[in-house]
């Protein structure tokens, strides 16, 4: 009887065993690619979970969900020590830059990722190709552009470029790249001199452009107001000449005399043409 009840317990051991080595979890955001140990790929991808398998079979998960690499000169999430990398600009200067993207896997193709870079994990991949893509796209995409580009006006512009191109290399390969950009560019100190040298001198030419603009606007001003002043002197001698030509259309001669009578105080002149006049009212 105790022979039977070992018998049972041990098979019963080996069962549980053998179970527990066939039980695989997929954990959220990630599918995982079916292999077995004897003969590559098997069935489809498996979603997040617990799964069944037999004791000859693994799982490699892959996210299918958005991760982010960063490669930065200071210490970050995921960057234990100085990432960044040195890019060239098509004038030979050399500048330093951090970048960051985003990607994730496409689920519909991880048997093919699994089988082109045979079988290594998601992070292997991320700190060797995806790193490497992107040095190589970047290094290509920056040495279409002048070192002053890179570090103003056509930034937006290299990232969009690195973007387009750095998706085509991943998407090839399984990897569908989210967003990226550099975000930190960094030139040598002579470069930073240049640089510095541009912007004071496009400081200097905006200020002279606005003081010009301001001396115009007061030129201007003047004028206007020099032309309002003319205009009304016009306006005034205007008035003036028509009020003369209405006075002197209305000075009749009845109106004339009637005048002098208004302002007579009745005595009489003097003299009159020369001739003296004697005043014979105080002889009386």
């Amino acid at each position: 009887m105790n022979k039977i009840l070992g018998i049972v317990v041990a098979f019963v051991i080996i069962t549980v065993g053998f179970v527990a080595l066939a039980i695989e979890r997929v954990p959220a955001g990630y599918m995982g690619v079916v292999y077995s140990v004897n003969g590559g790929v098997k069935g489809e991808p498996l979603g997040q979970g617990w799964h069944i398998l037999a004791p000859t079979k693994k799982v490699v998960n892959y996210p299918i969900s958005t991760e982010s690499l960063y490669l930065s000169k200071d210490i970050v999430e995921g960057s234990e020590k100085d990432d960044s990398f040195n890019i060239s600009s098509k004038d030979g200067k050399t500048v330093n830059v951090d970048a960051e993207l985003s990607y994730r896997y496409d689920g519909e193709r991880l048997n093919d990722v699994y089988k082109k870079f045979r079988g290594r994990k998601a992070d292997d991949i991320a700190n060797t190709f995806i790193r490497a893509r992107l040095k190589d796209v970047a290094n290509r995409v920056s040495s279409q552009y002048g070192v002053l580009d890179i570090y103003g006006e056509k930034r937006s512009e290299l990232n969009n470029k690195v973007f387009e191109d750095l998706s085509k290399v991943l998407d090839a390969n399984g990897i569908i790249l989210e967003t990226f950009a550099f975000t930190r560019i960094e030139p040598d100190e002579e470069t930073k001199k240049a640089i510095n040298e541009r912007v004071n001198a496009q400081q200097k030419l905006e200020q002279m452009k606005t003081e010009k603009s301001q001396a115009e606007v007061q030129a201007q001003k003047k004028i206007i107001e020099a032309q309002a002043q003319a205009d009304a002197e016009i306006i005034r001698a205007t008035g003036q000449a028509e009020a003369n030509r209405v006075l002197n259309e209305s000075l009749t001669t009845t109106l004339i005399e009637y005048e002098k009578t208004q302002k007579w105080d009745g005595k009489m002149p003097l003299s009159t043409n020369g001739t003296s006049i004697i005043d014979m009212r105080g002889m009386e």
